[in-house]
């Protein structure tokens, strides 16, 4: 009855939001909903990072709600897009605060 549904993504902003695939999102919409929220009972897997724990190189897993998504359904370019009519991203909030954001950097070259 439970949709198997694994994906990957990364954090983007320290309030829990995460970036994912649409197609990893989608399934999201099948799944019973809670009584009393209406929202779908799903959680994500978080890897935390690399620690030393009694002279063992380990990470710790985490496993949070997730609060609510947003699957992007319609994308409008300015300038011309060549990509796919949809493109396949998503975004999950979990209910966790103050987790380290993805750093971008732009390089030389790149975007101008």
């Amino acid at each position: 009855m439970f949709p198997e549904i694994i994906g990957t993504g990364f954090v983007v902003d320290s309030r829990g939001i995460i970036a994912t695939n649409r197609h990893v999102a989608l399934p999201l919409q099948q799944l019973r909903v809670h009584p009393k929220t209406g929202m779908p009972v799903t959680f994500a897997m978080l890897i935390g990072p690399l620690m030393q724990v009694e002279g063992k190189r380990t990470r710790g897993v985490f496993f949070r709600d997730i609060k609510d998504y947003a699957i992007l359904d319609r994308f409008e370019s300015a300038e011309a897009f060549y990509g796919e009519d949809v493109p396949d991203i998503a975004f999950l909030q979990l209910d966790v605060r103050d987790v380290p954001a993805l750093t971008w950097r732009r390089t030389r070259g790149v975007g101008a």
